[in-house]
């Protein structure tokens, strides 16, 4: 078995794809989801070793200034910085020389290559989609609190939320309830501001009810004569995107129009590949390598329903 030879390809791994007569071999052309992280984080380059998100809030607002005396004074400040710190992915395949000779059916230099990047690009998915499936928990935003959290800091003081306050199933109320939230979002100085949905995304369990609700003409199930307000209004723009990685299908979220909030830094955009025969062995080695590193900077990119 290739387990107990270290990850080693072997022709005992191989079994009938050394004989002639084999009708067909599966499992090598499986289609891959296009890339969904792009949808639910900002993707972008990186130079250095880690990368460093600063929040800064600057004013509340104006005082009423009484006649003769000082105007009222405020102050900036900085909150704790949202380090990235880039982590290595990677991944080797090692095939017994023999194997490589023997096999009839496959150029297993080619298949190596492949599925090591098929392997590092479902990597890549999992890790982003980590952090909404760790939000009500261990995703932390530069406060300290979950990603979706109803105690996250402001600033200037006080705290504002970015979560329902009980989950509910995906649902029109449970939409509207959400959008009404986010468009009481403030600033770090108090202020209000025009945070706007942008896309709903969840696990492919809510599908079929997001498509109902965001694209019924009229109210979605009722025999109301009502009109779509979301849809009229002309709510998520992007429209409701299947995350394939998302592992609770009960939890759904919002994505806004807030810039610097979830990221994902590419350390090298493109992965690194490296192939080499072993001189020992003559052994085909094949190896794959990328660094990145995934979080939010800002937590009002997101509102949310559910748990851990």
């Amino acid at each position: 078995m290739a387990g107990a030879q270290g990850g080693r390809t072997t022709s005992g791994d191989l079994g009938r794809l050394i004989e002639r007569g084999v009708n067909s071999v599966i499992n090598q052309s499986n289609e891959m989801y296009s890339p969904e992280y792009a949808d639910i984080l900002d993707v972008q380059s990186s130079e250095k070793a880690y990368e460093t998100d600063v929040p800064f809030g600057d004013f509340g607002v104006a005082k009423v200034k009484d006649k003769g005396a000082p105007l009222e004074y405020d102050d900036m400040t900085a909150g704790n910085s949202k380090k990235y710190q880039h982590v290595t992915y990677a991944l080797g395949a090692q095939i017994e020389w023999e194997a490589m000779q023997d096999d009839l059916y496959q150029d297993l230099s080619v298949k190596a290559g492949q599925g090591l990047a098929k392997a590092l690009n479902q990597t890549k998915e999992i890790t982003a989609a980590n952090v909404f499936n760790n939000g009500y928990g261990s995703t932390l935003t530069w406060d300290g609190q979950s990603l979706f959290s109803s105690a996250h800091l402001l600033l200037k003081g006080g705290t504002t939320s970015n979560m329902l306050a009980v989950a509910a199933p995906l649902s029109e109320a449970a939409l509207e309830d959400a959008i009404i939230n986010i468009s009481k979002f403030v600033d770090d100085g108090n202020r209000t501001i025009k945070v706007l949905p942008v896309s709903l995304h969840g696990a492919a369990d809510n599908q079929f009810v997001a498509k109902r609700i965001l694209g019924s003409t009229l109210q979605n199930d009722t025999a109301n004569n009502a009109t779509n307000a979301m849809r009229d209004m002309g709510m998520f723009s992007g429209g409701f995107k299947v995350n394939h990685f998302l592992t609770n299908g009960d939890n759904w979220f919002i994505r806004t129009n807030m810039d610097n909030g979830g990221k994902l830094f590419l350390r090298n955009p493109k992965p690194i590949t490296g192939m080499d025969d072993d001189f020992g062995t003559s052994d085909y080695k094949h190896k794959i390598m990328q660094r990145w590193s995934q979080g939010v900077s800002d937590f009002r990119a997101y509102y949310g329903s559910g748990n851990n």
